[in-house]
């Protein structure tokens, strides 16, 4: 007789669970009940798919892409599986505001994952709300940041655009199985990485839509924060138009090869305050500070001052099409009347 190998066994098996017996098999969830903790796993997985560009939303359904379909036949461990998860990778808008923010650094460089800033903006932004003067929550909280950068940091080990410094790969020539063991494990808490190369495409295809330039206020729940909560969810839209606004004006400025100005786009905003401004109080350092919003979407810029004022040069375009899933049209309009 001999030990048992993973080809012995037949049905139900998933190497990659803490029980690979668990009668799910290698399905999205431990178990096939449903429950709220078990959708939320789905919606989450679907939406890593999305922004890999592996699937679309129809309405409420979701639809496999061809590029999806080709992922899904491709076999693991090889050449093509690999280019796939390294052109997968630079689909998604967070990604691509990362890779940016290393590129100070040269292929063989190492950095430490404390450089890296992922999440959304955090204004210092007060409103009268209910008769009292309200600091609005619309920045991500560290937990929330250390969960994406995670995330983040494990899709560019598997693209081989980056590799933990002090795990030892198996040698596989492909990162996604080199590096296989690491990111399939429990706790990644490894800081230091080094620079494998840095990707070269010039338009974010999955970039932050309309629907999620802000996070899910609705979970600031404890320590008195109803009150924030309430009045961050009353100016929700604003937010997220002014945001959406940042985002179509860069990509514009980048369509047309120039740059635009801070001031420009507090002008725009300007122009109609009821769909962009929350607040007129120091609106300058809300928009300055609003306008980091492009890297977490993947459309990263370069500052230059020229005569005293700021400009923004794109060094990325975004899919609009994407981006403005779930906007207003009346916002849409309103910006379209710019790219004539």
């Amino acid at each position: 007789m001999h030990s048992p190998s993973e080809d012995d066994l037949v049905g139900k098996y998933c190497r990659f669970k803490e029980n690979p017996l668990d009668d799910a098999g290698c399905s999205i969830t431990n178990g096939v009940l449903s429950d709220t903790t078990k959708s939320k796993e789905v919606s989450n997985t679907i939406n890593a798919m999305h922004a890999l560009g592996f699937v679309e939303r129809v309405g409420r359904k979701v639809r496999i892409t061809s590029f999806g379909i080709r992922f899904a036949q491709a076999e693991y461990g090889t050449a093509d599986m690999q280019a796939i998860i390294k052109k997968a990778v630079l689909n998604y808008g967070p990604v691509v505001g990362v890779m940016y923010s290393l590129s100070n650094y040269n292929p063989g460089d190492i950095f430490n994952v404390s450089e890296i800033n992922v999440g959304y903006p955090s204004p210092t932004e007060y409103v009268e709300y209910n008769g009292s003067m309200v600091e609005l929550s619309a920045g991500s909280t560290e937990d929330s940041n250390t969960r994406t950068k995670s995330c983040i940091l494990a899709w560019l080990t598997q693209g081989g655009y980056i590799k933990p410094v002090r795990f030892t790969p198996s040698n596989s020539p492909y990162p996604h199985i080199a590096y296989r063991d690491y990111i399939n494990s429990e706790h990644r808490m490894e800081q230091v990485y080094e620079i494998v190369e840095f990707p070269n495409a010039e338009i974010t295809d999955r970039p932050l839509n309309y629907d999620n330039l802000t996070k899910m206020n609705f979970c600031l729940r404890e320590n008195g924060q109803s009150v924030v909560r309430e009045a961050t969810m009353f100016f929700e839209t604003k937010i997220k138009n002014r945001r959406f606004a940042i985002l179509f004006l860069l990509n514009l400025a980048f369509q047309n090869k120039t740059a635009i100005s801070l001031s420009d786009i507090i002008d725009v905003l300007k122009e109609d305050e009821d769909k962009f401004v929350v607040s007129e109080e120091d609106l300058e350092e809300t928009i300055s500070t609003e306008i980091e919003i492009a890297f977490m979407a993947g459309i990263p810029f370069i500052k230059r001052y020229m005569n005293g004022k700021l400009y923004l040069q794109p060094t990325k375009g975004l899919n609009l099409n994407e981006l403005e899933v779930g906007a207003p049209q009346d916002v849409i309009n309103f910006l379209n009347q710019y790219s004539y």
